[in-house]
């Protein structure tokens, strides 16, 4: 099994069907805790899978005006996915009484 990479550019992020938030928080160029807030805040379409929240590649590199069509590639390969027991990014604060 090769190892596994994460995307470093918008265009290697076309071929992947989710990512952590540390890439995208690099592809976005923002902070890893600005891209765990947008997360919590579903500004970013992201899921959790195992406990560790991935973002979903297509509607975020469509949010980048990334091109459509090569989008659509990878929005027919995972169009598949059984998407149940996928859930949006929730707080893990826990509430102050």
């Amino acid at each position: 099994m090769a190892p596994r990479t994460e995307p470093k550019t918008l265009a290697e992020a076309q071929h992947v069907a989710a990512f952590s938030v540390s890439t995208a928080a690099m592809l976005a160029g923002t902070s890893v805790s600005a891209m765990y807030l947008a997360c919590e805040r579903g500004e970013v379409e992201s899921t959790r899978l195992c406990g560790r929240i991935l973002v979903k590649s297509v509607p975020f590199l469509a949010m980048f005006g990334v091109d459509s069509d090569a989008v659509n590639v990878v929005a027919e390969a995972t169009s598949s996915l059984d998407p149940s027991g996928a859930r949006q990014c929730t707080s893990r604060r826990k509430s102050s009484k």
